[in-house]
């Protein structure tokens, strides 16, 4: 009898011991797996495909991320198509300091000129946006044409500028032909992508708004009720 309950014993211990065993084996890959995932280790394809919950928070950038990211592309590859472009331009030709410094002043000269259409534009925008807050057809007019008004001048300082022959100004004769050269293989490359062409000059560029020629204005602003008044200016 007491043999009998030693065997069973000994049997009962054994069986606990493989139990407890199993289970630590089987938590194994899944603490490997969410190891792996914090510190940006993908997982091995024998692991489990588990996750742990911190390893999930802890993963790459998700959507929100992503599209908080992408905000603020628009205006890097804005500034990657200008660098781009200038490279393309100046493909062959290197710049010596004088003509770098010739060039940043002449580009200076036409920012101190567009500087007040600039400001300009942006003050009768904030007084279109507050006309419109106040229900004021008679204000809002008059800070449309405002607008029109810099816009046309800002665009017409614009077209006067010549990027190309600002840069061809600075170069040598030897400069020159390599930047003709330049010039006549990025209208071919752009022609044939179905792109505009480069031309000698530059394009008008402004705000966007409903005074833009040709985009259809907004209807006119409802009467303001009686008694109402209206946001400081």
């Amino acid at each position: 009898m007491s043999a009998a309950l030693t065997v069973l014993a000994t049997t009962s211990v054994a069986a606990q011991a493989t139990d407890t065993t199993r289970q630590d084996t089987a938590r194994r890959p899944m603490l490997r797996d969410g190891a792996r995932m914090n510190r940006g280790v993908a997982p091995r394809p024998g692991d489990r495909a588990g996750r742990s919950p911190g390893a999930m928070r802890v993963q790459g950038p998700g959507r929100g991320a992503g599209r908080g990211f992408e905000q603020g592309a628009p205006g890097m590859r804005a500034g990657m198509r200008r660098g781009g472009a200038r490279m393309a331009l100046l493909r062959g030709i290197t710049l010596s300091p004088d003509q770098e410094k010739a060039l940043r002043s002449s580009r200076a000269r036409h920012l101190v000129a567009a500087k007040p259409l600039i400001v300009e534009m942006t003050s009768a925008r904030a007084d279109v946006q507050l006309a419109r807050i106040n229900g004021d057809q008679k204000a809002l007019d008059a800070a449309t044409a405002r607008l029109q008004a810099a816009r046309t001048r800002l665009d017409s300082l614009r077209s006067q500028r010549s990027p190309v022959s600002e840069l061809r100004a600075v170069l040598t004769p030897d400069q020159q032909k390599l930047l003709d050269r330049n010039v006549s293989e990025m209208r071919d490359g752009r022609a044939q992508r179905g792109g505009v062409a480069p031309r000698d000059g530059m394009g008008p560029r402004g705000f966007r708004d409903d005074a833009r020629p040709g985009r259809r204005p907004r209807a006119p602003l409802p009467p303001r009720p009686e008694g109402e008044e209206p946001a400081a200016r």
